[in-house]
């Protein structure tokens, strides 16, 4: 079941065959799609391992990278020119890994900095306003990675959220220490130490959280099923 509505250009040139199309359209309905947009040119991640590029505004695409095999695929990325970028998601045929790759060359290759087998999809990426040092990374099972080194290298960061289970939807940095994180149940948390450590809020219980952005560091939202949350500094209630 599919969660796209209305027109999807989701091909160019490369897909020669109604077949070829139709079994994209399967591979992509219904999963998470990233989508970013740097110096002219666009991108998009998946499913699959898909991720494609774009310089004229989503009229034709190539196809940079695609994955068939099992448990594969690149859910969140950050881009800080039209050729350096990193990624995260899930990589394995038999068993997922947490996985995040680096680009240098605008996702013709993909460099593994990170692959540990502990079933903990990765599922958003971000970095702090004007820094490419420092980012943070979210996922399942309330799982927290940060960096100092833009992307390089990547440290677990301790977290205190009563629910083992719950996984981490959307991540964003305000600052070159402050963050949010949102997921299911309402987790709702934040980073005053650059990821190191991540707090947990009163959480909208019942709530699955999907995504959270700050027009600028005082001020954000939060979005979910049904819910819309606003945040506010130096109190932060919502």
């Amino acid at each position: 079941q599919s969660d796209l509505e209305g027109p999807v250009n989701i091909g160019g040139t490369e897909y020669v065959t109604v077949a070829e199309l139709a079994q994209t359209v399967i591979d992509v309905s219904g999963k998470k799609i990233e989508i970013e947009y740097v110096d002219g040119v666009l991108y998009v991640s998946g499913n699959s391992g898909y991720l494609c590029r774009s310089t004229d505004l989503g009229e034709t695409w190539t196809q940079l990278q695609y994955w068939p095999d099992l448990f594969h695929g690149i859910y969140g990325m950050k881009w800080f020119d039209a050729l350096n970028g990193v990624f995260c998601g899930e990589s394995g045929t038999s068993g997922n890994k947490d996985a995040i790759w680096t680009t240098t060359d605008g996702g013709e290759t993909l460099n593994l900095v990170w692959s540990e087998v502990l079933s903990k999809q990765l599922n958003t990426i971000a970095f702090a306003p004007g820094n490419p040092l420092v980012g943070v990374i979210a996922g399942d099972d309330n799982t927290f990675l940060y960096t100092t080194d833009g992307g390089v290298n990547w440290t677990p960061g301790a977290e205190d959220i009563l629910d083992a289970a719950d996984d981490l939807e959307k991540v964003v940095m305000t600052t070159d220490l402050e963050g949010w994180a949102v997921g299911d149940d309402g987790t709702i948390c934040t980073t005053t130490d650059a990821g190191v450590n991540w707090t947990m809020l009163a959480p909208w219980t019942g709530v699955d959280l999907q995504d959270v952005l700050f027009s600028y560091p005082a001020f954000g939202w939060i979005v979910g099923d049904l819910s819309l949350i606003h945040i506010s500094e130096p109190t932060r209630p919502y």
